[in-house]
């Protein structure tokens, strides 16, 4: 009889917690569902929202581009279109096929991407995902990656991020 509080223990610990999450809101334009883990970083110099999980090798970006502004330039897109672009711009040859999606009812394309980092001499695969939403006015990019030996570990809660997000209605221009 002992050995039954030992196995569900073993039970419990093998299939491992549920991440809690915490709702970011980013200039009362957008928000998402964050683990409570992550922490804000700097990562890139043009995402208005950026959290990375040093420990878990789990990095979050969301880069937010005004369709009227890219029309300024003269750079008209439709989504799957800004989406192979944007994805280009993690990997140059990328040449796939987005998956259309809707996350509530916005229309959103999801791609995984593999890429590499070198460190001091080191390479570590790393497993991106890139889920472009469309509102109206704007394209979001939703960019979340990890090494690729923890992607498994850190796939629900990707998947969670990608899935949560909300355009705020005040916000929305």
């Amino acid at each position: 009889m002992r050995l039954l509080p030992f196995l569900a223990v073993l039970f419990f610990t093998a299939c491992g917690t549920a991440s809690t999450y915490s709702r970011v809101t980013i200039n009362e334009q957008y928000s998402l569902e964050l683990p409570a883990d992550m922490e804000p970083a700097k990562l890139n110099e043009n995402a208005s929202l950026e959290y990375q999980n040093l420990q878990r090798e789990l990095y979050a970006i969301v880069i937010a581009e005004e369709k009227k502004t890219l029309n300024d330039y003269g750079l008209e897109y439709d989504l799957e279109s800004y989406a192979r672009q944007a994805a280009r711009s993690i990997d140059s040859s990328y040449t796939g096929k987005p998956g259309l999606q809707m996350i509530g009812k916005l229309k959103a394309v999801h791609l995984s991407l593999k890429g590499k980092y070198n460190n001091a001499g080191s390479t570590q695969d790393l497993l991106y995902r890139l889920t472009v939403i469309e509102t109206p006015t704007c394209y979001y990019q939703v960019l979340l990656w990890t090494l690729e030996k923890k992607y498994e570990s850190n796939r629900a809660d990707m998947e969670h991020i990608e899935s949560s997000f909300l355009e705020v209605a005040a916000g929305a221009k």
